[in-house]
Parts: structure tokens; C-alpha cells; sequence
């Protein structure tokens, strides 16, 4: 299998009005007849070397101090964030055992910085980094294929910008230009490395898969969220609870759960009406926040480890609930799961049937039904997946159904035990 190398600026992280506004603020300071149009002809090697471009080599010296001092001030109002999706394809490829490596124009230190804030340290094998003597991506992998025993056709570069594809030329390996972030002119990008421009993050994925050997998936599993991956009504009830009577209504499970089809808006809406709705969506969401710290602070890890298995067995794996997102993405940062999921399919305000969701899924990723297995808590999962064709397991380990009920609907195929969850969906994949 082959390893995948990674840009930084505008391939994993939109980082360019970061780096913007850091040196047009330097710049005002040191040296003010350069303007921000004056910048670009510096750019090529670190921001060490921009500098010693610019001002010269003593006055840069001095100035790469206070760039680092701004880097690091602007850097969680500039760049919160990598570019949505990478995070998770990172992950993804980790789980699968692909060697994932950096490399960079960037300085060591200003990576540094970026690698703490953004919480990356352990998503790379190596970090490659540039030199304020000038472009040296060629070079450096050169050395990456020193260090890991490589060929130049062992390995996939991931880049945004032309030189980039300059510099893998140069080096013989091969390049998937990145251009979701628009760094550089589309159509310049399509004649300099044709074929092999991805514009969405998904396109990637795609072309990365194929370039680095990894077979395309045909089996998947689709897990339900609630009373599947954790045992999270006591969490809702509360939350919901508190949220009614703070409007002055007293609401039990019971009514609750009759109340129980579309996402948390659809449901409060339902309940108190459109005009209430937007503040009491944000007070449950702030109440769920607050109350998981407590209730269900972490994922049950035999749960986690049996969707580990199943993608380093490459089964594609999704979440397919009847939740909405936002509340879904706060359990998942504190849990850290990002990148364990394919790919989410969340409810909505009107209640979308969990079937339609399969249907999505199956179109999306051109499955065969016979392929497919969703793991679920109740007897409508038994209906919804049996709607479709798609093979159901009934996991009872959170007792949220009755356990005879749930074997007699659909027999041989409920798990108690969250240990023995990933051999039965590797006995119905058949893997």
C-alpha cells in the first residue's frame, strides 16, 4: 500500500488568510512600504526566508520572532479548524493502516503552533517542513523515501498549488491536486496535472483510495445511535425534561417517547410550537452539552473497537439515525470520534423514515442490499431495515427493548453483549 503526503496550506487547513493577516500586521510594524500585493513575490521558502527576502537576513531574524507571536495570537480566530472532512479522511486512513506523512513549505515552528492548536499531532508519522533557503519539496521527498525504505512510486503527494505538482514531477511521484479550498486557478490546475484535480474533499477520498491500493468497499454496516453506540435516553429525557418545564410543561418518558420520529427541532417544534422553537432547540442543546459530562462521558470501548475491525476489514461503516446533527457532533467530540464514520445520515424536522436513509445510503455508495447490515435497538429498526432488504442485528446490551421481543422478531440475530458485536456483523457480512 502505498504512503500518502500531505500539503498543510490549502490541502489539510484553509490557512491562508491566517497567513495573510500575520504578515500584513508584521509588515505594518517593520516595514510598511510593503504591501500585501508586494508579499506574494517573497513566497517560496519559509517565513523565515519570506522575511530575509523581504527585510533582510538580520532585520528578518528579528521579525520571524514577533511573526510567531502574531501567528500564534491570530491563529484561533483565522484558523479554528481544518478544512471539514479532513480531519475524519485522516482518521479513516489511519484505521486502515495507510502511512500518512506531512509535508510542508511551512516553518518547524510556525507547525508547531498550527499542530497544537488544531490538535493533529497524532494523525502524521513524520512532519516534513521547508528551509528559508527556498523550495525544497523535491528534497524533502527525497528524504521521506530514505526514511521509510520508499520507491518515488510508493508514494501519493496531496498538494494545492502548481508548484506543487512542479516539485512531484521533479521527484517522480505521483499527485493529487487538491482545490476545495481554491487556492489556485482551477482550469491552470487541470492543464498542469489533468485528471487529477479533486475539488471537493470527497474527490479526494475517492482519488486517493484508488491511487494508494485501497480496494473499493461492498459491504458496509450502518449503526443507529441511540441505545446502539451508547446508552443515551437518560441523557435525552433529562435534557427534554428541563427544557418543558422551563416552558411549564411537565413532560414524562412515556409522552416523550410518543413524541419520538423527527430530529430535536422537528420534535420541539412539534411540542411548542415554531415561534418558541429556535431558543428552546439552544437551551436543549446547551443542557445535552452539559449533562453528557455526566451521563455518558465516554463510548463504550468494545463498541468502538468492533467499528475499528470492521474498517480495518474494509467495511464501509455509517451512522444512520433518526437525531440531528449539532447534538450528534457534541457527543462526538467528547468522545473523539471523528473519522470512525464513513459517513452520517441524521434525521429531520419532519421525521424522515430511517428507510429512506438506507435507500441514501445504498444509492450513495452503489451497495447491494445483501451487503448491507444496520445495527439497531428497536423493533421499528427491525421494520425500517427489513423495508429495504438491508439484514438487520438487534443489539439489546443497553436493555432500551424487550429482550424476547426483539429475538422473536427477528431470531438468532440479537447481541447482549457489546464483546460479541463485531463477530456477529462479521458472521452476517460473511467476512
Amino acid at each position: 500500500m502505498k504512503t500518502a503526503v500531505f500539503d498543510f496550506d490549502g490541502t489539510v487547513a484553509a490557512s491562508f488568510p491566517l497567513i495573510g493577516k500575520v504578515f500584513s500586521e508584521l509588515f505594518k510594524e517593520v516595514e510598511p512600504s510593503i504591501s500585501e500585493k508586494d508579499m506574494r513575490k517573497f513566497f517560496g521558502p519559509s517565513e523565515r526566508g519570506i522575511l530575509w527576502k523581504a527585510i533582510g537576513k538580520e532585520r528578518g531574524d528579528k521579525a520571524f520572532s514577533r511573526f510567531l507571536e502574531l501567528y500564534e495570537q491570530y491563529h484561533d480566530e483565522f484558523l479554528p479548524d481544518l478544512i471539514p472532512g479532513i480531519r475524519e479522511l485522516l482518521i479513516d486512513l489511519k484505521l486502515r493502516g495507510v502511512n500518512c506523512c506531512l509535508l510542508t513549505g511551512r516553518s518547524q515552528e510556525s507547525a508547531d503552533i498550527s499542530f497544537r492548536k488544531l490538535n493533529i499531532d497524532d494523525l502524521f508519522e513524520k512532519v516534513y517542513v521547508g528551509s528559508p533557503e527556498g523550495e525544497c519539496k523535491a528534497k524533502r521527498l527525497k528524504e521521506l523515501e530514505n526514511d521509510f525504505h520508499l520507491q518515488p512510486e510508493d508514494i501519493v503527494y496531496i498538494g494545492d498549488s502548481g508548484k506543487d505538482v512542479d516539485a512531484c514531477k521533479e521527484a517522480g511521484v505521483e499527485i493529487i491536486s487538491a482545490n476545495y479550498a481554491h487556492t489556485y486557478d482551477t482550469e491552470r490546475l487541470e492543464r498542469k496535472n489533468p485528471g487529477k484535480v479533486a475539488k471537493t474533499v470527497e474527490e479526494l477520498k475517492t482519488m486517493l483510495y484508488q491511487a494508494i491500493g485501497l480496494s473499493k468497499e461492498t459491504k458496509a454496516v450502518g449503526f443507529d445511535f441511540d441505545g446502539t453506540l451508547a446508552s443515551t435516553y437518560p441523557l435525552i429525557f433529562k435534557a427534554y425534561h428541563d427544557v418543558f418545564a422551563h416552558y411549564g410543561i411537565e413532560m414524562g418518558p412515556v409522552e416523550l417517547v410518543s413524541h419520538f420520529g423527527p430530529d430535536e427541532r422537528g420534535l420541539i417544534k412539534d411540542v411548542l410550537g415554531e415561534e418558541k422553537t429556535e431558543k428552546a432547540l439552544n437551551l436543549y442543546l446547551d443542557l445535552y452539552g452539559r449533562y453528557q459530562k455526566t451521563l455518558i462521558s465516554t463510548l463504550n470501548p468494545e463498541i468502538k473497537k468492533a467499528i475499528v475491525e470492521l474498517k480495518q476489514k474494509g467495511v464501509l461503516v455509517f451512522l444512520i439515525t433518526g437525531r440531528g446533527e449539532v447534538a450528534t457532533e457534541l457527543s462526538f467530540k467528547m468522545w473523539n470520534i471523528h473519522g470512525l464514520f464513513d459517513r452520517c445520515y441524521y434525521g429531520s424536522v419532519s421525521g424522515m423514515n430511517k428507510a429512506d436513509n438506507f435507500k441514501r445510503a445504498i444509492k450513495d455508495y452503489d451497495l447491494n442490499p445483501d451487503d448491507f447490515v444496520y445495527v439497531g435497538d428497536t423493533l421499528p429498526d427491525i421494520a425500517s431495515a427489513r423495508q429495504d432488504g438491508v439484514k438487520i442485528v438487534s443489539v439489546n446490551y443497553f436493555k432500551t427493548e424487550d429482550y424476547d421481543l426483539l429475538e422473536k422478531t427477528n431470531p438468532g440475530m440479537v447481541v447482549k453483549d457489546p464483546t460479541k458485536l463485531a463477530a456477529a456483523l462479521e458472521a452476517a457480512l460473511k467476512i
